[in-house]
């Protein structure tokens, strides 16, 4: 059985704009939410850490430094690195 609602135009207008206005917030949080996420890619992150490409790539080959699907290196994974960096058989 379908129900349909009768909305005048003022109601409808305001209905539209909570729903823009909940649009509008959900959109916003998702930008923060990726703002936060740092990446890099293995050149900009041996940059970084002063290495070579090829280090930092058979780093991440090996599995020292995690990375995304997509090959790139979050801020988190980084900082696990750099926690356990002493770990890793060439970096003393």
């Amino acid at each position: 059985m379908e129900t349909k609602a009768n909305l005048t135009n003022d109601d409808a207008r305001v209905l539209e704009n909570i729903v823009w206005d909940a649009i509008s917030k959900h959109e916003a949080s998702k930008q923060q939410n990726n703002d936060k996420i740092k990446l890099y890619t293995i050149n900009s992150l041996a940059k970084k850490l002063g290495m070579a490409h090829k280090t930092v790539k058979t780093m991440c080959e090996k599995g020292f430094i995690a990375t995304t699907a997509s090959g790139l290196i979050t801020e988190a994974a980084l900082n696990d690195y750099l926690t356990t960096k002493n770990k890793v058989p060439w970096r003393k």
